[in-house]
């Protein structure tokens, strides 16, 4: 019978083992993503420590106008960040790489502008540089847990599997 020239072709298609995609997340994701809810949680701790700082009523609520809205938007963009880390998005994994060295390269660069900054938002504070110093931790920490070698080819070969895309 003669093939039919409407019909695809037939040939087996399967992914070779070595490309095939883990879909065991690395346990280094899930810790980066604690990390990152917890780094969070303490922006919470610091905006809640500032607001009790205020002396009359009209700084108190709008400080805590203030903090509803930080904290909602912070949600929103921590959900954002982790949950595309958990799909095993390699973009969102090279954009939080990339925005962390180029903001302490920043800081690097403009430090003699930046210190009279810091010293007037941080003197007096140090529950504040407490928390701040944390964070920081908490964020390089989650940076280079995106950044080991399982975690790496893990978002590689979840790009390369096609469940990488956006």
């Amino acid at each position: 019978m003669d093939r039919n020239p409407y019909v695809p072709p037939n040939s087996p298609v399967r992914e070779s083992p070595a490309i095939a995609p883990s879909l065991q997340r690395p346990v280094q994701v899930d810790r980066a993503c604690t990390l990152l809810w917890w780094s969070f949680g303490l922006s919470v701790l610091s905006m809640v420590v500032k607001t009790t700082g205020y002396s009359n009523g009209a700084q108190i609520v709008g400080g805590v106008i203030g903090m509803a809205i930080g904290v909602a938007v912070g949600i929103l963009i921590t959900r954002w960040l982790t949950s595309k880390l958990k799909l095993g998005r390699n973009w969102m994994r090279l954009f939080m790489t990339i925005a962390n060295i180029l903001t302490y390269l920043i800081l690097l660069v403009f430090w003699p502008f930046l210190r009279q900054i810091f010293h007037t938002a941080y003197a007096g504070h140090p529950v504040q540089v407490a928390i701040s110093l944390v964070q920081v931790v908490l964020g390089l920490t989650a940076i280079v847990l995106i950044n080991t070698p399982d975690a790496r080819v893990w978002f590689l070969s979840m790009r390369m599997g096609g469940h990488g895309a956006a």
